[in-house]
């Protein structure tokens, strides 16, 4: 046991840093301090005895919200489960798609639909093609110059030159024979031959001079004076002779040329609404005859295209997703509208009209009812959509309508062919639900003579309707729109 020298030794090393030594009975509780102060060396201050639970609860709840900022309210646990579940779910994934981005994803999910589609398009390209270039013959077939030949030249003519030859050879013989049949020719005396071969139809204008031989007679050395070659003369007694040179050689054949005159040039006839020329076939060979009609009566086929406007309706339980559309090169598009009626002329430039109307559209809606379930697909390159859970509908009609239309026309220009600005407005009866529609038109027209006084008038037109149809489920309202080309027949 230590001495009382040494204890005293010890604690003045021991406490040499404070300014006084402790009393014998602090003993104790400095021992309990220095334990006390390294438990809670991490706190200012030590707690109250009754603070222990409430900091047993603060540590426990710490580690429980340590990631998030504040402790939620009672009613957003379920939003907070919820929010877990729908984390751990997609968590591997980007953030959902916005809804302009649908579209894209589906025409990604099914890239085959489009490629289908080019083979429609071609089709469309050619079948436009094919109509112009039938409507530009049948243009060409009417304004064509049909100006035939004076002389037609074929192989009677070279015949009877032949004959005429073979004749001229025996001048003797043929004056014993046919005494009355030789004229005097020209300067030189030559004789004439009369051939019995028919001749073909000389077409001579008015004031116009018969055709001669501009060919020159082989080896006629006596004839130098300034005097045309005999002209043919016909028989009053044998009126289907031809009278022929008879120095012409085996060998010169009878050059005929048509007749290619200016003035011959065939020309189109240009009319008002109200007017039609009678003398189109044959211009210039009599004065132009007009005849001022009141009424002219039409009818037209117009093949139309369509295309259509979805307005969504709003619903309370369910809502519409990926509604479909016509696509810009699908066959289920194609229309027509069949017309017959009359056009009232107010003047040479306006014109009002009035037609019955016939009208078979195609109607057609896609889209899928969803409940506010996902899923998500996957594909090889490793791509996502997430695609809606729903019921899909599909529908297809044909719409049959009749009705009233009215047209005004107004004369643009009256060149080489007419050109006709015209709108009007249509009111029809929808055949299959009784219902009633309105439609505004426009179009371009250019017409085209064509033979016995009638026109043909090419119009592309546009169509818009006024009404929306609902679909079979009530969800959309539909607004048509068409694309046509109309063909017009104008009759007197």
């Amino acid at each position: 046991m230590l001495s009382e020298d040494e204890i005293r030794r010890k604690l003045t090393e021991k406490f040499g840093s404070f300014e006084s030594e402790p009393q014998e009975e602090s003993w104790e509780k400095i021992r309990a301090r220095i334990n006390l102060n390294r438990m809670f060396q991490d706190y200012e201050a030590e707690p109250q005895d009754e603070s222990w639970e409430k900091i047993r609860a603060g540590i426990d709840l710490q580690r429980r919200m340590n990631e998030f900022e504040a402790e939620p309210q009672e009613e957003s646990w379920e939003k907070i489960r919820a929010g877990v579940e729908l984390a751990e779910k997609f968590k591997n994934y980007e953030p959902e798609p916005q809804a302009i981005s649908w579209l894209k994803i589906q025409e990604a999910i099914q890239p085959q639909k489009r490629r289908r589609g080019i083979i429609p398009l071609f089709f469309r390209i050619g079948m436009a093609a094919g109509v112009v270039l039938m409507l530009g013959s049948l243009w060409w077939l009417l304004n064509r110059n049909d100006t035939p030949a004076a002389v037609a030249n074929n192989s009677s003519v070279k015949k009877s030159v032949s004959d005429a030859a073979s004749v001229s050879a025996r001048p003797e013989n043929n004056a014993e024979k046919h005494p009355g049949k030789y004229l005097a020719g020209n300067a030189s005396k030559m004789p004439l031959a009369i051939s019995k071969e028919p001749a073909p139809g000389v077409r001579t204008g008015k004031n116009k001079t018969t055709l001669h031989n501009e060919a020159m007679i082989a080896g006629n050395k006596t004839n130098t004076g300034r005097t045309l070659p005999a002209p043919a003369l016909i028989d009053t007694k044998e009126p289907q002779a031809t009278l022929a040179n008879t120095q012409i050689s085996a060998q010169a054949e009878f050059k005929a040329e048509p007749l290619q005159a200016k003035g011959y040039r065939q020309k189109s006839v240009r009319k008002p609404f109200n007017a039609i020329a009678y003398n189109i076939e044959k211009p210039y060979q009599e004065k132009a005859q007009r005849v001022h009609r009141d009424i002219v009566f039409n009818a037209s086929l117009m093949p139309l295209q369509t295309y259509q406007a979805f307005t969504v309706l709003p619903q309370t339980n369910t809502y519409i997703q990926q509604v479909g559309r016509l696509d810009a090169i699908d066959n289920q598009r194609l229309g027509i509208q069949l017309r017959a009626g009359a056009m009232k002329p107010l003047s040479n430039r306006y014109a009002v009209g009035l037609s019955a109307t016939y009208t078979g559209l195609q109607q057609w809606a896609n889209y899928e009812l969803n409940n506010g379930e996902y899923e998500v697909q996957t594909s090889n390159n490793g791509t996502y959509t997430l695609v809606g859970i729903g019921e899909q509908v599909s529908q297809k009609q044909f719409m049959q309508t009749v009705g009233l239309k009215v047209d005004n026309a107004y004369l643009v220009s009256r060149k080489k062919n007419a050109v006709y600005a015209i709108a009007g407005a249509e009111a029809v009866h929808v055949l299959t639900n009784k219902d009633f529609g309105y439609y505004i038109n426009a179009s371009v027209g250019v017409s085209y003579p064509i033979k016995g006084g009638k026109s043909l008038w090419i119009e592309p037109t546009f169509r818009y309707s006024l009404s929306q149809s609902a679909d079979a489920n009530n969800y959309l309202k539909i607004r048509p729109y068409n694309i046509g080309l109309n063909l017009r027949v104008n009759f007197i």
